[in-house]
């Protein structure tokens, strides 16, 4: 049986540069989760890539639908959208 040849794959760079011009234009989220008083409780979290500034974020015991939605309702609040 003939082996496949190995190709490498292109390494990732290690260093990204973002650059926007205004605020708003692009958003990242994230949810982490945090021990606390013996419970998980997850972190929702929405920053602006323009000034890495946290526009949004919510709390809940269960990491769903309506946590990350929740959140982008709290930026909607928030006049940013």
């Amino acid at each position: 049986m003939a082996r496949k040849k190995r190709t490498s794959l292109p390494q990732p760079s290690k260093q990204r540069f973002f650059s926007f011009e205004t605020p708003n234009e692009k958003w990242v989220t994230d949810i982490t989760y945090l021990m606390f008083s013996g419970q998980k409780l997850y972190n929702s979290v929405m920053k602006d890539l323009y000034n890495n500034e946290i526009v949004a974020y919510q709390i809940s015991r269960r990491n769903d639908l309506k946590l990350v939605m929740g959140t982008l309702k709290k930026q909607r609040k928030n006049g940013m959208m």
